[in-house]
């Protein structure tokens, strides 16, 4: 089966909307940071990532990817099968509120 990877980028203060899986498809994603501290929200439970930590989000549940630190974050998301597509809400970046 095919691996996608996703390269991203968030600004301080700056979050992607919660999504979740559509599909019944099962999708695993691997988050993982390669410079910055990200704060990843899965299924309610939020932790602290670091420069070169990494966590799974298993199939079908909720998750969202924070930047409350105060520098800039850039990560990869590796998915198998590909998650284009497959989200309740599209994956645009807005401004936390302050």
């Amino acid at each position: 089966m095919a691996l996608v990877a996703f390269y991203g980028c968030r600004t301080t203060g700056t979050r992607t909307k919660q999504r979740c899986l559509r599909r019944a498809t099962p999708t695993h994603q691997f988050f993982f940071i390669l410079s910055g501290k990200a704060t990843l929200e899965i299924d309610g439970s939020r932790q602290m990532l670091s420069q070169h930590e990494g966590v799974e989000v298993p199939p079908n549940v909720p998750h969202q990817m924070l930047n409350q630190s105060n520098c800039n974050l850039e990560f990869l998301v590796i998915s198998q099968p590909p998650s284009h597509g497959d989200r309740f809400l599209s994956d645009i970046i807005e401004s936390s509120p302050s």
